[in-house]
């Protein structure tokens, strides 16, 4: 019955409420003649008078919750609600710490910088500030581009020995952001960590992000740099993100001297080494051959290497054009006891990287291998070994049996298919050739026109 009660209070017109002494519209009618508000205008009278309705009944947070919320979710100019507000709650038993906070909150979402300079100097004499009220504050500041108030505040800060927290310095980062000054927040960081003020670990994070967005490359190592001289730990998830959003877009020497950085704080393990050799061999810029050997060969050290990073090397090889070196490097796959043993993967790779380097003889030594242990090639292996065939220059015999093994085990594909009747073509095994059309035309797969006509 209580809670009833009180939801049909607080549905009626707040005209009719009677909050004894301490009525919203008494407090508004003695200070309707304020010097800073002349006139009150109706609306802001009503809304001021609702919100102050709550005053008595609420706790000091669910009145802060409750103005907070109002704020956040109204459109109108609020500032002269704010202001009539203060005149109130400061004639009210509301009249605390944390009914004032709530003011000062709002007085900084509505960017009322005078207002707000004098309410916190008052609040400062007061009460003690914690480090999300000079959050809200710095932001006011930021917000109208005043640096060296925010920074004056900052040093205050540090004189009352109040930590910033990581909403105060991602403003400071998003100020740098909207005025589009990235190189200049790596010095303004770097000079308040010179002082005495470093910021967090996430802050550098972003700094970082920032500097690469703005392809201040160079800006970036510096400031992996300066995160590390201030203590702050560099995850190896954090290292290879970093290196291979370098190695994507070519920055290979800059992503080189951040992995040196990197290895002098902690060794790389097998995925760094995989980031490392699959982006070098993928750049756009030529990759030294003798410098991605040497880098196999140092990645070949570690103790234990993850079948991805095998992946990579013989990948990495086939690309620099050493198909000697891959083979290798594949060979010492199959030797390792660490449980890495060659996947499908690994067998698609080295067989594909033997055709496409003009070894047919042995690719199909390699793919018999690979069938004498019990793996079934499937359609992956069968379109990669027949289509480096039908690419070859040189006849390979084993054709016509090759395909005569597809047939039985399998349905081949469209893709397949056409590689088969081209590769059965350059060994000169037309009528096999033509056997395979009809049996493709009898299945109905698509017939592509721009074969080879011989």
């Amino acid at each position: 019955r209580v809670w009833t009660t009180w939801k049909m209070l607080r549905s009626l017109p707040v005209s009719r409420i009677n909050l004894r002494s301490t009525s919203p519209s008494h407090h508004l009618r003695k200070y309707s003649g304020s010097s800073s508000i002349q006139q009150i205008p109706s609306d802001v009278e009503n809304t001021v008078a609702k919100l102050t309705t709550f005053l008595p009944a609420d706790s000091d947070l669910q009145w802060k919750n409750r103005l907070v919320k109002y704020l956040n979710t109204t459109t109108p100019e609020v500032l002269p609600i704010v202001q009539q507000l203060e005149h109130v709650i400061k004639n009210t038993k509301k009249d605390n710490v944390m009914t004032n906070l709530a003011l000062l909150n709002a007085y900084a979402r509505c960017d009322a910088r005078e207002d707000l300079e004098r309410f916190f100097a008052e609040f400062k004499q007061k009460w003690s500030v914690m480090p999300d009220t000079w959050q809200s504050v710095i932001m006011c500041d930021l917000r109208a581009l005043d640096l060296d108030k925010a920074v004056e505040r900052i040093n205050e800060m540090k004189e009352r020995n109040i930590a910033p927290d990581g909403y105060t310095w991602n403003s400071f980062v998003n100020y740098f952001v909207k005025t589009a000054q990235p190189a200049e927040a790596f010095q303004f960081f770097s000079k308040l960590a010179d002082s005495g003020l470093p910021a967090d670990a996430i802050a550098w994070t972003q700094i970082k992000h920032v500097l690469f967005e703005s392809r201040l490359y160079d800006l970036e190592l510096e400031a992996i740099r300066k995160t590390i001289q201030l203590g702050h730990e560099i995850s190896e998830k954090e290292w290879n993100s970093t290196l291979h959003n370098l190695g994507l877009i070519s920055q290979t020497d800059i992503m080189m001297q951040a992995f040196a950085e990197m290895r002098k704080h902690m060794e790389p393990t097998s995925r760094t080494w995989t980031v490392i050799i699959s982006d070098m061999a993928k750049s756009n810029k030529r990759t030294d051959p003798n410098r991605m050997l040497q880098l196999v060969d140092e990645a070949l050290k570690i103790p234990h290497i993850e079948l991805e990073q095998w992946n990579a090397m013989i990948q990495a090889l086939g690309i620099v054009g050493k198909p000697e070196e891959a083979f290798r490097v594949f060979e010492k796959c199959q030797e390792r006891k660490s449980g890495s043993i060659p996947s499908l993967r690994t067998w698609n790779i080295i067989l594909d990287l033997l055709g496409k380097h003009g070894q047919p003889e042995a690719m199909m030594r390699i793919f018999q291998q690979f069938k004498e242990q019990g793996s079934n090639p499937g359609e992956v292996i069968y379109s990669t070994v027949v289509s480096r065939i039908a690419e070859s220059k040189n006849q390979v015999p084993q054709v016509e049996d090759l395909v005569d093994e597809i047939m039985t085990s399998m349905i081949p594909s469209e893709g397949l298919f056409n590689a088969m009747i081209r590769a059965l073509g350059l060994s000169k095994k037309t009528k096999k050739a033509h056997q395979i059309f009809r049996e493709m035309q009898r299945l109905n797969v698509k017939v592509l026109f721009n074969l080879n006509p011989s």
